[in-house]
């Protein structure tokens, strides 16, 4: 997702604005919990609930005047690949270590060893998949080339390994008006298609405590059903190639009348001093109607600051 109101007149602050500014410095260390529940539904009645919880943490290892050096450190599960990847490692937990860098105000920049994650994984994979051929028809060749070719490079890492990290830095570098909900139109990643998919958000908030540093907001936000719409036509399309497919034609013909809906609920509970959350959740729910056949499904990501006993 792509924030589009940045403002960086820091050294002005109104005294009633919360800025998001990273204020770390090296050495500083947060444990996380991190928790993903999946959930969907045949009309009212709940078919399948799974979830899993790892633990992550977050690291500043280097800092200049422009830039942090960051370790994001955490034991992957892989439950956000897609199945046929995802199955390849998902009763094999791997340890991944990853450094990235932000700007001097928090914003995510990008990930530096992304090539040494990859060696790891693919490593990984080639050992717990070595002599599996027969298990997957022989067909497990075609798999991990898709996989290698698709998943474990710069920018596939990024956005299926680091979810979490991209909410941990969404607000940063942004200085907000708590008394003034923002609404804009967002893009969201469109994984059938080129073309992102456009929604309309709103960042509301619901406390800050000036005192302590810590405010809590809600962003909410609906993917146009045109775009949703247009996404699933767009997969559709691959699967029933040609012009004048009579297939496709039925297909496109048929959802019309249907009602397919993309909604985000999201909180963010937050240290805005010195730029630690206490609390993240996020909340997508899709939602299909296509005559009396009801189905949605809810996704649910929690990251939680765990804090020290002692």
């Amino acid at each position: 997702m792509i924030l589009l109101f940045c403002s960086y007149g820091f050294g002005q602050t109104d005294s009633l604005a919360v800025p998001f500014v990273a204020y770390w410095s090296i050495g500083d260390s947060y444990e996380f919990r991190i928790t993903r529940i999946q959930k969907s539904f045949d009309g009212d009645k709940l078919e399948k609930s799974d979830s899993t919880t790892y633990f992550a943490t977050f690291s500043v290892i280097d800092s200049t005047a422009t830039e942090y050096l960051i370790n994001w450190k955490y034991k992957a599960n892989f439950t956000e690949l897609p199945l046929e990847f995802s199955e390849l490692l998902n009763n094999n937990n791997v340890v991944l270590d990853f450094k990235y860098k932000t700007d001097e105000l928090g914003q995510y920049l990008g990930l530096e060893n992304w090539q040494e994650v990859a060696d790891t994984i693919r490593t990984k994979i080639e050992s717990e998949t070595a002599g599996k051929m027969v298990d997957y028809g022989g067909q497990l060749g075609e798999v991990l080339d898709s996989f290698y070719k698709n998943v474990l490079t710069k920018e596939g890492i990024e956005e299926l390994m680091l979810t979490e990290l991209h909410l941990f830095h969404f607000p940063f570098g942004v200085e907000f008006d708590p008394a003034n909900p923002i609404t804009y139109e967002d893009e969201y990643t469109n994984f059938l298609g080129d073309e992102p998919l456009r929604g309309q958000v709103e960042i509301k908030f619901e406390d800050v405590d000036y005192e302590d540093y810590f405010c809590v907001f809600t962003q909410t936000g609906k993917i146009y059903e045109e775009d949703a719409k247009s996404m699933i036509i767009s997969l559709f399309k691959r699967l029933f190639p040609g012009e004048d497919n009579p297939q496709m034609s039925q297909i496109e013909e048929s959802m019309k009348d249907m009602k397919y809906e993309i909604s985000d609920d999201n909180l963010f509970a937050y240290f805005y001093y010195p730029g630690v959350p206490l609390m993240i959740e996020t909340n997508r729910t899709v939602e299909v109607l296509i005559g009396d056949t009801q189905k949605k499904s809810i996704e649910t990501k929690r990251i939680e600051l765990i804090f020290d006993e002692e």
